[in-house]
């Protein structure tokens, strides 16, 4: 897979995680205000595929970081099998830890991009003003051969003149 790929994936899945986190966040902090009348704190794994719109296999990989970061736990109580939010997942999800850094890797490439891209259109544009300058010179040039050629024929024409009236 070429870099652009790569990063296109990455940001993807951070994009995932970030909306992961909103899922086991939002549920944890309505546990915890007493908003909602239950018990568990943690979300299944089949409605957290269900809204992510993925399978086991992609919540693994998206989640995966996410233990590793302590943000998500496993959840196997009162009868729901899945994942909960942790207090560092909800510092997590509430600053946007995820969204901040495929934003800053956004930007970090289109900053990459250009400070390519300035230095060949740079060039591109000299080259064009070298070679429309080369064609206005060559014509300049042509103009003053012609004016040069008018004036060594008026002189010529004097001497022929001057040499008629002198002998």
């Amino acid at each position: 897979m070429c870099q652009f790929g790569k990063t296109l994936r990455i940001d993807f899945m951070e994009t995932k995680r970030h909306k992961l986190l909103e899922i086991l966040a939002t549920r944890a902090i309505a546990i915890n205000l007493r908003e909602i009348k239950e018990s568990a704190t943690g979300v299944s794994y089949e409605e957290i595929c269900k809204k992510l719109k993925c399978d086991r296999t992609e919540l693994y990989q998206i989640s995966s970081l996410l233990y590793i970061e302590k943000e998500v736990i496993y959840h196997n109580n009162y009868g729901v099998n899945g994942l909960c939010a942790t207090e560092k997942g909800i510092s997590s999800y509430t600053y946007k830890k995820y969204l901040r850094a495929r934003n800053s890797r956004i930007k970090n490439n289109i900053k990459d991009i250009v400070s390519i891209l300035i230095p060949v259109l740079s060039l591109i544009i000299t080259i064009l003003v070298i070679l429309k300058n080369n064609g206005q010179t060559n014509r300049e040039t042509q103009s003053i051969k012609e004016r040069i050629q008018v004036i060594e024929n008026k002189i010529n024409k004097l001497k022929a003149k001057n040499n008629t009236t002198s002998s």
